[in-house]
Parts: structure tokens; sequence; C-alpha cells
């Protein structure tokens, strides 16, 4: 890689190293505002699933139980959006052809991964917790997969993939330097 290119990487992965940070924070002040403002969560599950929560009140139980359901996915989120800040942080360094990129690109993969499986227990559990309330024989469990949630897993393993390219020519460049 010439210096213009390599300036040009570092550049842009340092403004990405501040864009990831921030919503690393972002994600954390989600985080906190549903746990700690119940009503507010309460208010926006009812407006995610009109349908389901048929009840007036819902019960702890299940206010507990679909807020744990809902942080699955902030969860795999926030592992993602921490390897993606530490693979620009080494971009923003120079460190392009090492042995730690693939390690962070593999991460983010298996996190993606890991994303649609959250994403998906999460939507079915939440529906589950929220119809507890409702009378008997109106409960609801449902199991849905999105075509995003595939798009999700495909890119996950598509960057795991690169992960092994990307381990590949670092070894590689490591091979080269032996013999300069």
């Amino acid at each position: 890689m010439n210096e213009t290119n390599l300036s040009r990487v570092q550049s842009v992965s340092r403004i990405l190293v501040v864009a990831s940070t921030l919503a690393l924070v972002g994600l954390g002040v989600l985080a906190l505002v549903l746990t700690f403002l119940p009503a507010l969560f309460i208010s926006v599950a009812r407006q995610a699933f009109p349908d389901v929560a048929q009840a007036a009140t819902i019960g702890f139980g299940p206010h507990i139980g679909t807020l744990l359901a809902s942080l699955l996915p902030l969860a795999a989120m926030t592992f993602i959006l921490w390897h993606i800040r530490h693979l620009f942080t080494l971009f923003s360094k120079g460190e392009v052809f090492s042995h730690r990129p693939p390690h962070h690109i593999h991460r983010i993969g298996w996190g993606l991964i890991a994303l649609a499986g959250a994403k998906f227990l999460s939507h079915t559990l939440a529906i589950l917790f929220l119809s507890l309330g409702n009378p008997p024989g109106e409960k609801i469990l449902t199991i849905e997969v999105s075509g995003f949630d595939l798009h999700i897993v495909m890119f996950g393993a598509m960057m795991i993939t690169l992960g092994w390219v990307q381990g590949a020519a670092a070894a590689l460049q490591a091979e080269n330097r032996q013999f300069i």
C-alpha cells in the first residue's frame, strides 16, 4: 500500500473511530433509558407490538422479561461496535496488514451472526412476555425470520471470510518482510 492510500485509510479510520465511539455511547444511553424509564419502555413496546399487549397494565415480570429480551440485540450490537472501533483504531495507526485486524474482522462477522439470532430470539420473547397479561387463550407466540435477518447472517459470513483473507494477506506481508 502506497503512502497516499495509507494516509487516506488512516484519515477515514480516525473519523470512523469517533463515529463508532459515539454509537457505543448511544447504545449505552439507550440501554439505560430503557432500563430506568419503565413507562417509556412500555410505551415503546406497546407501539412496536400494538396487537399483542391487551392488558391495561404490564406486570413487573413481563416488563423485566421484555426488557431483558430487548437487551439481547443491544448486547450483540455493542459487541460488534466494540470490535469495529478497535479495527478502525488499528487502521488509523497504520496497522492494516498485521495479525490484529483479522481478529476484529472475525469478531465482527460472528457478532453479526449473533445479532441475527438475538434479533430473532428477542422478537419472539418480547411478544410472548407482552402477551402474558392477556386473557386465557389469547397469549401469543410468534416466530419470525425476515429477509433482513438472513442478510445479516450472510454479511456476517462475508466478514468472517474477509477476516481469513486479511489474515492471509498479513501472513504474506510478514513473509515478504523477511526477504527484504
